[in-house]
């Protein structure tokens, strides 16, 4: 793709930026610069908009866009004759221009653009090309987000709180999910049970139990009590009428639209109710409730 050399000034003064500065700015400086050269051609036209389109999108992180994204039009407007005016518009938008922002992701060594550039492939790249993104970029857009708050490249707080709550969204699937593998895996071991299995057709061979191994057990179900087990069960390892988030992201499979708030907000939901459970003595773990009768079985 052949980006405009105007366009290009702008993005390396923006990238070599030290200060703090907004993708807005960056939009508004493109707006600013374009205006001295006239009539573009169109593919001078389409390097203009994959770089403005890319600062100029609206995260949502309430609810979804009106593409089902986190990213969204700017503004939606409506002509006169009743057509729906959405700017930017991923309509305007194709394989190259993702392919332009991965590379973008890739090089740009300020933090602000590179989370943008990451974010936007990581989000949008489905819905433009019905292509899967690689799980590289919501890394790179996880790593940006949280530098560029580190050295406080916000220009009002508010957006360095809404970097850091994007980045938590990404990154709460991705670290959760296997941590909170990990903590019923040491329930097993609490309550004495082998944490490790014999990996099949593989004899001497063993290897950590997995979710799916932990909650089929019989003895972690009855701890867990019916209710969070079940809640467990539907959330990280059903495939029939749950959402097996943690097979589907074990293998790869999560799509991004998955990766949302009210996603993330049911993994930290299941770590808070792990986290009210308590050990109980052993004396009413084993004999959790007196006779009716007022005595035990001794006194019988």
């Amino acid at each position: 793709m052949k980006i405009p050399d105007w366009v290009q000034e702008v993005l390396t003064s923006f990238d070599q930026k030290k200060e703090a500065h907004s993708e807005l700015q960056i939009v508004d400086e493109l707006d600013r610069v374009r205006k001295a050269h006239g009539d573009l051609s169109d593919e001078d036209f389409k390097g203009y908009v994959a770089e403005r389109s890319a600062f100029f999108f609206r995260g949502h992180a309430d609810k979804d866009s009106v593409w089902g994204t986190y990213f969204g039009p700017m503004a939606i407007l409506t002509r006169t004759d009743g057509v729906e005016v959405r700017v930017p518009d991923i309509k305007e938008l194709d394989g190259e221009v993702v392919l332009h922002w991965e590379a973008r992701a890739r090089s740009a060594k300020d933090p602000v653009m590179r989370a943008r550039y990451a974010d936007a492939v990581w989000d949008l790249k489905q819905v433009i090309t019905n292509e899967r993104p690689s799980h590289e970029f919501a890394q790179i857009a996880i790593d940006a987000y949280l530098l560029a708050s580190r050295e406080r490249l916000y220009t009002m707080e508010i957006e360095g709180v809404n970097w850091l709550k994007r980045a938590l969204s990404l990154s709460l699937i991705h670290v959760m999910v296997p941590q909170i593998e990990h903590i019923l895996r040491s329930f097993l071991g609490v309550l004495g049970v082998p944490t490790l299995k014999t990996v099949r057709n593989h004899p001497g061979i063993m290897d950590a139990k997995s979710m799916n191994d932990i909650l089929s057990d019989e003895r972690m179900r009855e701890v867990l009590t019916e209710n969070l087990w079940r809640y467990l069960t539907v959330l990280y390892v059903e495939k029939k009428g749950g959402l097996n988030l943690r097979n589907d992201l074990a293998h790869g499979l999560l799509p991004p639209d998955a990766f949302n708030r009210q996603i993330a907000d049911r993994v930290f939901h299941s770590l808070l109710a792990l986290s009210l459970m308590r050990e109980q003595p052993s004396d009413v773990r084993h004999n959790p409730s007196p006779s009716k009768a007022g005595g035990n079985e001794s006194s019988r």
